[in-house]
């Protein structure tokens, strides 16, 4: 079977000092495969929002999922995505033909 992918946003931490932000957007391509757990991520988008560090150009109204993979036998790996749990799941079922 060939890989899914779904087109997402996901919330990154910025890394060095020359960072502007603390958070950016970054557009990714997922492999559904390879998800193991999906969960609402309110608690993460409640201290972004408190600390100031909500990423430019995300409309706060906006949810965030944090989506736990399985990357090849190893421990596994999160990222945030923008879009609530619902929206998220719902993206991944319409790959899956559900």
């Amino acid at each position: 079977m060939m890989p899914r992918f779904l087109i997402a946003t996901e919330i990154k931490k910025n890394r060095g000092p020359a960072a502007k932000q603390e958070y950016n957007l970054v557009q990714i391509a997922l492999n559904v495969d390879n998800v193991i757990s999906i969960r609402d991520y309110g608690e993460f988008k409640k201290r972004l929002l408190d600390s100031e560090a909500w990423p430019t150009g995300l409309d706060t109204r906006v949810g965030l999922t944090k989506v736990t993979l399985n990357t090849s036998g190893y421990a596994a790996s999160g990222l945030v995505l923008a879009g609530d749990l619902i929206t998220i799941m719902e993206k991944i079922e319409a790959l899956n033909g559900v």
